[in-house]
């Protein structure tokens, strides 16, 4: 104890430094997939009355082994602005390096570098800099107890409220998407849908083994593009004449960029958290947009090969999504972004970095009106998203979110989402797909209210083996539970609050396969001329007879077991009720007038799993059979 009394007093703790009160919500992981826990968790227990320490710790942080995120790296926001004086951390069993630094994203300022090579001990030293954040560096062996900051506030940051913003909330049917190919027949994606995410990738526009440099010279095919011939002038034209609102995915790199399709289409000449190192993929997206969003461009801007009509302001798309599952971790450290990383390519893809890389380049100078989506990330989590919005902060001169739409991607299993350590599917209601959709909501409305939130990608697969398929003890069929599990999946997730939820997908790759999402379609695949599932009828069935109807509330909640939404025309005012049980093997009998409060006699609507004629009937004064496939009331 004495000791450290002349050690602190020696740094100058006594005399004016205070210990800077952190909490773990303060801490934002920027990768990894292990949360930080146990670094700022035990400090009332550990100091005395003057912030020093005098017990040790029980619960260390361990930083991940995973190498793909060495080092691990924490955000810290000191919710104000700080100069710091010194820190006290117990050094644990691990060795390896920690790396504190202290300001902003973009303009990082060293604070201390540590080498944690002492066992059990409590460990101090000075250290000085100012900043509103600390971004913690931590190789994979590294093992601290606790983390003590001592400074002082030199001023706070104000931070003015964010404006209220309303979103409406669209209709089941318009809330519907599917994730389709350009080879898709249009009619089946229109039967089930009003949403399509293309899978669109980037090299189909020019010719294999083209350079760097011969890229602008050579110019963009789009119809015919170079793959397949395709003609997207029409492809996009005959989905809008269906009514269909459609959101390219724009995924991949150019092989003159990357040795595999979905690494990061960088320019090695530039940091990857630059946005210049994202000029070239900026520029297509400008002359993407210039062609099929709302704006007529110059002529002499359009980047064409020969041969291709010269036009633009086709006015084909509802919004452009750039970049599909940026964080991919399965796929290494040249596939997957940091978020920082990703933060510049967004900006870049947006707006040209705010005009920084020249007028020709991103969504927002081709149509400043067109939407533009972040790329699906794999998993519900927001933390990938905040460190975009701080890294905007700091790097844009505007400060604004580089993105219309929020989006995730979100699979349903033992495992908890996107994983393969998955064994099967469950249901969204054990998943609490709802409560979780729900959470996201908040945040935006919190942090981010003027953006929309997209669910993706989400699904189940077909294959009785495959780790997405329902659950093996599920006591139906699997191709009707799989029809039932994405129903009530879409339903909750309308019911939630977000703006859009995408079935993965419309079409099989290869249903005997039994790996993940091989046999995730609506339908059978192409060479099976796209034979449809029950998944296919039964949504094609709920979108025809609720597709107008808005979500009001979910009833009775009381009722574990059984689920009552309800729903009303906009323009009719008729009522809708859907009704279901997450229950497996159960049927439940309820009486309407016990749980419903309507006059009348509704018709009722069961789902069929093939393509028999949907009939309403009058329900029977003594009730209905409610079982796990959701059924529809209708009041007029």
């Amino acid at each position: 104890m004495i000791r450290w009394t002349f050690l602190l007093i020696s740094l100058g703790f006594g005399s004016y430094a205070q210990l800077v009160l952190i909490e773990e919500s303060q801490v934002l992981m920027l990768n990894g997939r292990e949360h930080l826990t146990g670094l700022f968790d035990e400090r009332d227990e550990l100091i005395d009355g003057s912030g020093r320490p005098v017990q040790n710790p029980t619960k260390p942080f361990h930083a991940t082994y995973n190498k793909l995120y060495s080092p691990q790296e924490f955000l810290v926001d000191l919710k104000g602005y700080y100069r710091i004086d010194s820190i006290a951390f117990f050094d644990g069993p691990g060795r390896d390096s920690l790396e504190i630094l202290i300001g902003s994203p973009g303009a990082w300022k060293t604070l201390s570098k540590l080498y944690t090579n002492s066992y059990n001990t409590w460990r101090q030293q000075s250290c000085f800099g100012n900043g509103g954040y600390l971004l913690l560096r931590f190789k994979g062996q590294a093992e601290i107890g606790e983390l003590l900051i001592y400074g002082r506030g030199i001023n706070g940051r104000i931070r003015a409220p964010l404006a209220k913003v309303e979103h409406a909330s669209p209709s089941f049917g318009e809330f519907i998407g599917i994730n389709a190919f350009v080879d898709d027949p249009g009619e089946k994606v229109a039967a089930v849908s009003s949403l399509v995410r293309e899978y669109h990738n980037w090299e189909w526009h020019y010719p294999e083994g083209l350079k760097q440099d011969q890229i602008l010279a050579e110019g963009i095919r789009f119809a015919p593009a170079t793959a397949g011939a395709w003609d997207f002038d029409a492809y996009y034209s005959d989905l809008q004449s269906r009514n269909l609102k459609v959101y390219p995915c724009i995924q991949g790199s150019l092989k003159c960029l990357a040795e595999e399709f979905d690494h990061k289409a960088l320019n090695p000449n530039f940091a990857a958290d630059d946005p210049m190192a994202y000029r070239m993929h900026s520029a297509f997206v400008w002359q993407y947009v210039a062609r099929y969003g709302a704006q007529t461009q110059e002529e002499h801007d359009l980047n064409l090969a020969v041969g291709q009509k010269r036009i633009s302001g086709l006015n084909l798309l509802a919004g452009i999504e750039v970049w599909n599952e940026p964080d991919k971790w399965w796929r290494g450290r040249a596939g997957y972004f940091h978020p920082f990383e990703y933060a510049a390519f967004l900006s870049a893809d947006y707006d040209g970095h705010n005009g920084r890389l020249g007028a020709l380049h991103g969504a927002k100078n081709a149509d400043p009106q067109m939407p533009v989506l972040m790329g699906g990330i794999a998993g519900l989590d927001t933390n990938y998203i905040e460190a975009i919005r701080i890294w905007s902060l700091y790097n844009r001169s505007d400060a604004r979110f580089p993105a219309d739409v929020l989006n995730f991607h979100h699979y349903s299993n033992d495992a908890g989402g996107q994983d393969d350590r998955a064994n099967y599917g469950i249901s969204p209601e054990d998943d609490r797909l709802m409560q979780r959709l729900q959470a996201l909501v908040s945040y935006r409305n919190r942090v981010l209210p003027e953006q929309k939130i997209f669910l993706s990608e989400f699904g189940y697969d077909s294959n009785p083996k495959s780790i997405q398929a329902p659950a093996p003890e599920d006591s139906l069929a699997v191709l009707e539970a799989q029809a039932n599990y994405l129903l009530r999946s879409l339903l909750l997730a309308h019911a939630s609050g977000i703006d859009g939820a995408f079935v993965y997908m419309l079409r099989d790759v290869n249903a005997p396969n039994p790996n993940k999402y091989m046999s995730s379609g609506l339908t059978a695949e192409k060479w099976n001329h796209h034979q449809p599932k029950p998944a296919f009828y039964k949504l094609r069935g709920l979108k025809k007879i609720l597709g107008d109807y808005q979500f009001e509330a979910r009833e009775q909640e009381f009722l574990k077991e059984l689920y009552i939404f309800r729903y009303r025309h906009p323009i009719t005012g008729a009522r809708a009720y859907v009704l279901w049980t997450k229950s497996l093997d159960r049927k439940s009998h309820f009486k309407s007038p016990y749980f419903l409060s309507e006059d009348g006699i509704p018709q009722v609507y069961t789902l069929p799993n093939d393509q028999s004629e949907i009939q309403g009937e009058l329900l029977s004064t003594t009730g209905i059979w409610v079982n796990n496939s959701p059924i529809i009331l209708i009041y007029e």
